[in-house]
């Protein structure tokens, strides 16, 4: 319907950020088979009116439920809007509103705003899925040293790594490395992320010629995720989500404006439990 939803106000964790939320809900929903297996696609600087020629991402919202107008920060900065993603917390919460600086799981870390959870760090995604299932296989890809925080030295990923150099090569190498867990199903929870994207765009323009060029290749990289997971025999049964964080202004290389097109990302999730090609319509927060 065209109720207002805020999936923030919904808790199924019961972990201690104050407004659980939002992706942790989503992935409770996709953990909660048998064998669960859910991959969050993260793209960053995805803007949404440039979803153009993308087939595998076509798949995704033809076999699951989407929305081009998830909300995201009013940042519309990476940080931030990882950080609200990841750990269900908005920048008001972790004192976060750019990519500058310490960061609040570090042991110095003081932002302008003091962090929600006085007592110690936020909890985010892997550590409070860990905590509700210590069983879980994670895994984390990624290329951004910002996301370390988040990442294997918490001790709550399982497998992953943070690749440097290139960001195509990159993401590249990262889709090659999730291709192989996939195909060892030794998974439960994995996260994928892209950077490039982003990249390109505040070098070429946001929406450029060159810009929907490499959205196609990024689309192809997806396209390989979604070949492996149909060859391992658990395309059917995994869920997979695509977000991200901030979009852009089309026709510059800026983003953290206020606008729609900055504002607006596009959200997409297919799975068992999913509704085919089902557009979300309620105003859903990220």
């Amino acid at each position: 319907g065209d109720d207002y939803v805020d999936i923030r106000r919904i808790s199924l964790l019961s972990v201690s950020n104050s407004k659980m939320n939002r992706f942790f809900v989503l992935l409770a929903i996709g953990l909660a088979s048998s064998r669960p297996r859910t991959i969050l696609i993260g793209v960053d600087g995805l803007v949404a009116s440039c979803l153009v020629a993308t087939p595998s991402i076509k798949w995704l919202r033809d076999h699951g439920s989407w929305t081009l107008r998830a909300r995201g920060n009013v940042e519309a900065i990476s940080a931030p809007g990882w950080t609200s993603i990841l750990c269900s917390l908005d920048p008001a919460d972790t004192g976060i509103f750019s990519n500058v600086g310490r960061f609040f799981w570090d042991p110095e870390w003081k932002g302008p705003i003091s962090p929600v959870d006085q007592r110690s760090r936020p909890v985010c995604l892997f550590e409070g899925l860990k905590t509700q299932r210590a069983g879980l296989r994670t895994a984390m890809f990624h290329d951004w040293v910002w996301l370390e925080g988040m990442g294997r030295k918490t001790g709550f990923v399982d497998e992953g790594q943070r690749c440097q150099g290139d960001l195509l090569r990159c993401d590249l190498k990262n889709t090659v490395h999730a291709m192989k867990l996939i195909q060892r199903k030794d998974f439960d929870l994995m996260f994928l992320y892209f950077q490039s994207l982003d990249n390109l765009g505040h070098h070429k323009g946001f929406c450029s010629k060159e810009y929907n060029s490499h959205l196609y290749t990024i689309d192809l990289l997806i396209g390989k995720i979604l070949e492996s997971l149909d060859s391992a025999g658990i395309l059917a049964e995994t869920t997979i989500m695509l977000v991200s964080d901030h979009g852009a202004t089309p026709g510059t290389n800026r983003h953290a404006e206020l606008n729609d097109d900055n504002l607006f990302v596009p959200l997409i999730v297919t799975g068992p439990r999913s509704q085919p090609h089902r557009r979300l319509t309620a105003n859903v927060h990220l």
